[in-house]
């Protein structure tokens, strides 16, 4: 997640190409995607969206306060 959030390209294709989980929540329920978007990560964010599972966690919301990756992209 942090990879994502810091927009660290190389080590994030590293972990999906060893089939990371695109879909995986950290304890406050936030996706990779979430985290991405949240720290205005672009780069990030477009690469996990042309991962194939990647249309199961644009719905997903975060526990806590309910937003979805789209909420935070436009925040």
């Amino acid at each position: 997640m942090h990879a994502c959030d810091m927009n660290c390209i190389d080590p994030m294709r590293k972990l999906l190409e060893a089939s990371a989980s695109i879909d995986l929540l950290d304890c406050s329920g936030k996706t990779c995607l979430m985290w991405a978007c949240r720290h205005g990560a672009a780069e990030s964010v477009k690469e996990i969206l042309m991962q194939p599972r990647a249309q199961l966690i644009l719905c997903l919301r975060e526990r806590d306060d309910g937003f979805s990756a789209l909420v935070y992209a436009c925040r």
